[in-house]
């Protein structure tokens, strides 16, 4: 039986910082100036350990398919705003997502969901 393993880099999630909106200028210096407020983005995923940047998939023979989920939370104190998330390419696939498009604010969060459906046997990357 043929088999795939793979481990979806969950950097790619991380790519969505370089598609947030500007937040501001830099913080004061001094005399009493309230700090600029920021976003901060937090990403985890459905299998532990959560905050590993892997999203692993496990054996899934082709012809078949598995989806995992991956998390993005505001921890920040200014809204996030995503642009497209949309960055993978086959045999990866985007099935669900509440974040492109989307502007959390602070404390709130979105999901992506990731199908992995292989075609071929072998080992495939997001590389």
């Amino acid at each position: 039986m043929n088999r795939r393993a793979k481990y979806l880099s969950l950097l790619l999630t991380l790519s969505l910082m370089a598609l947030l909106a500007a937040c501001g200028g830099g913080g004061g210096g001094g005399g009493g100036e309230e700090p600029t407020p920021i976003p901060d983005i937090t990403v985890t995923d459905s299998i532990a350990p959560v905050m590993d940047l892997e999203l692993p998939y496990g054996e899934v023979t082709e012809g078949n398919s598995a989806s995992q989920s991956i998390t993005a939370t505001n921890d920040g104190n200014a809204d996030l705003i995503f642009g497209n998330v949309d960055v993978l390419t086959a045999p990866f696939s985007i099935t669900a997502d509440t974040c492109s498009g989307q502007t959390l604010t602070p404390a709130s969060s979105c999901t992506i969901t990731v199908s992995f459906a292989p075609q071929t046997a072998g080992f495939s990357s997001d590389a």
